[in-house]
C-alpha cells in the first residue's frame, strides 16, 4: 500500500469514528495527559505542535500552560472534534491545521515542544515523523512521544500488530520501546525520560470505538484468549462478569534536541 492509499484509509477510518474519540476515556482522561505536563514542564511563552491531534485532547491539555498550540491532523472530521473540545474548555489559543504528520508545513526550529500521543502506530514511516519533529524543534526543544508499544520478542509483536489490524485496518505497527529509543538517538535527540505503563480498558469499548461489527468483536475475543502465552502475559486479558478487560502497554518517551 502506498503512503497516499494509507492516508486515504486513515481518513476513512477515523472520519467515521471521530466522535468516539472525543468521548473515549483513554483519550480524553488518560493518565498520560497529566504526565506529559509533569514531564515537559511547559512554559507560558512556548509555541507547541501537537502532531496527529485526533480529537484534540493533548492540545487542550497543553494549551492552558503555553502561548499557542498548533493542533494538526489529516482528518477533517477529527479536527472538527478537536475544535469542539477546545470550545467546550474555553480555549482560545489552539489553532487547527490539516496536515500529515510526516510532512510538516513549518520552517526549521520554531517549536519549543512537539507532542504526539496515541497516534504514531498509524504512521507508515515513523522515522520520518521523528526526523520532521526534530527539524521543527528549536535547539533544546522537546519531542514527546506517547504511544502503545509491543514486546521486544518479534513473534509476540507480530501477533499483537496483526490483531490490531483486524480491529483497525489503518493500524500500521506498534514498535517496542527499544525501537523508539534507537530512533530518537539516531535523529540526534538526547533521551531525557522513558517510562512504560499498563493501560487497562474495556475490550468492548476498544472495539466499538472503531465501529467493529458485533459478530467480529466476538470472533476476535475468542482469538485473543487463544493467543500464545507470551501475548496473554503482555495483554493480560481477563473476563469479569460480562466484560473483558485487557491492558496495552503505553510508552512515554521524551527527547531533547541539541542546543
Amino acid at each position: 500500500m502506498t503512503h497516499r492509499d494509507h492516508d486515504s484509509l486513515v481518513r476513512r477510518q477515523f472520519g467515521a469514528s471521530a466522535p468516539n474519540y472525543r468521548t473515549s476515556p483513554s483519550h480524553a482522561r488518560g493518565r498520560s495527559l497529566s504526565r506529559l505536563v509533569e514531564l515537559a514542564v511547559p512554559r507560558p511563552d512556548w509555541l507547541v505542535l501537537d502532531v496527529a491531534t485526533g480529537a484534540g485532547h493533548t492540545a487542550a491539555t497543553l494549551a492552558p500552560h503555553v502561548r499557542t498550540v498548533i493542533a494538526g491532523d489529516m482528518t477533517g472530521e477529527m479536527l472538527a472534534q478537536a475544535g469542539m473540545v477546545s470550545r467546550e474548555k474555553g480555549l482560545g489559543n489552539v489553532l487547527l491545521v490539516r496536515e500529515s504528520a510526516q510532512a510538516l508545513s513549518y520552517r526549521d526550529h520554531v517549536f519549543d515542544l512537539v507532542a504526539c500521543r496515541i497516534a504514531a502506530h498509524h504512521f507508515p514511516d515513523p522515522a520520518r515523523f521523528v526526523a520532521e519533529g526534530v527539524r521543527v524543534l528549536k535547539p533544546g526543544g522537546i519531542l514527546a512521544l506517547i504511544d502503545n508499544v509491543v514486546p521486544a520478542d518479534q513473534a509476540s509483536a507480530a501477533w499483537i500488530n496483526d490483531f490490531e489490524r483486524k480491529r483497525d485496518p489503518s493500524h500500521v505497527r506498534c514498535l517496542s520501546p527499544a525501537q523508539w529509543r534507537e530512533m530518537f538517538v539516531h535523529s540526534g535527540l538526547s533521551v531525557i525520560h522513558e517510562e512504560v505503563r499498563p493501560k487497562v480498558f474495556d475490550y468492548q469499548d476498544w472495539m466499538s470505538r472503531m465501529n467493529v461489527e458485533p459478530a467480529r468483536i466476538e470472533l476476535l475475543s475468542e482469538e485473543l484468549f487463544r493467543a500464545p502465552q507470551s501475548v496473554q502475559r503482555f495483554l493480560n486479558p481477563q473476563r469479569t462478569n460480562a466484560h473483558i478487560m485487557l491492558a496495552l502497554q503505553e510508552l512515554i518517551l521524551l527527547g531533547r534536541s541539541p542546543h
